[in-house]
C-alpha cells in the first residue's frame, strides 16, 4: 500500500519541475530532430507528475532521488519507441528498394518516382517520408574499385543514463558495451556473466540496461 505523503501534491511538483526540466536538458540530443525541446520537457513532466501517485516515503528514499529514476527511465522509453519507428523506415525503404530493383529489370530502365509510387500505392506524403534519408548508390568509375550500392542513411545514437540524469554515448562492440557498464557499477559484471548476456544482441543488452537502470 502506498503510504500517505506529508508534502501536497502541488508542492512536490512544483518544487520539482527544474529537476524534470534539468533531466530533459541531459536527453535533449538524444531524440530525433522532428522532437522540440519542449516535447522532451513534456515527457519528463509527465513522468513527474505520476511520480506522486506512486511515490512511498515509508521506503525510506527521497521523492528526489525517485523520481528522477522514473524520469530517466520514461525518457529512455520514449527513445526506445522512437527507435522502433526507425526499424519501421528502414523496413519500409527495403520494400521501396527491392521494388525499385525489380521494376528496373522489366523496364530496362530505372523506374520514374511516380511509377513507384503507384507500384506500391504511396501517396506523394509517404513516398517522400521514405525517401527522406535514401543516399543513391554510385557505378564504380574504373575496374579496381567497387560499386557504391543504394543505402538508407541511419543517424541513430544510443545513449545510456546514470541515476543522477548523467548521459553517455554507447559503442556498438560487445567488449566496450561491457567495460563502460561495468565502469558505472561494478554489480554489472557479475550479472552479465551469470545471465551469459551477450551485449551486441539487442534483448540482451536490454535486459543488462534494465538492470543497470534499477540499481
Amino acid at each position: 500500500m502506498i503510504a500517505k505523503q506529508t508534502t501536497s501534491t502541488e508542492e512536490l511538483i512544483i518544487s520539482h519541475l527544474p529537476l524534470a526540466k534539468s533531466i530533459a536538458f541531459k536527453f535533449k540530443n538524444c531524440f530525433p530532430s522532428f522532437y522540440d525541446h519542449e516535447d522532451v520537457v513534456g515527457v519528463a513532466v509527465k513522468s513527474l507528475v505520476s511520480c506522486v501517485d506512486s511515490f512511498d516515503e515509508s521506503k525510506g528514499k527521497s521523492f528526489g532521488a525517485y523520481s528522477s529514476i522514473r524520469i530517466n527511465g520514461s525518457l529512455i522509453d520514449e527513445i526506445r519507441k522512437n527507435d522502433q519507428l526507425s526499424r519501421s523506415s528502414r523496413a519500409d525503404f527495403n520494400l521501396l528498394h527491392s521494388t525499385t530493383l525489380k521494376m528496373e529489370k522489366q523496364l530496362k530502365r530505372k523506374p520514374t518516382d511516380k511509377e513507384i509510387k503507384n507500384k506500391l500505392n504511396l501517396n506523394n506524403s509517404d513516398y517522400k517520408k521514405i525517401i527522406k534519408n535514401f543516399v543513391e548508390g554510385k557505378e564504380s568509375a574504373n575496374s579496381y574499385s567497387r560499386d557504391v550500392p543504394d543505402t538508407f542513411k541511419e543517424k541513430e545514437q544510443l545513449y545510456i543514463v546514470s541515476n543522477t540524469g548523467s548521459l553517455t554515448k554507447l559503442p556498438k562492440g560487445k567488449t566496450k558495451r561491457e567495460k563502460l557498464l561495468v565502469s558505472k557499477d561494478n554489480k554489472m559484471s557479475g550479472y552479465i556473466q551469470t545471465n551469459n548476456l551477450n551485449l551486441r544482441r539487442e534483448k540482451d543488452f536490454n535486459q543488462a540496461l534494465d538492470y543497470f537502470n534499477a540499481l
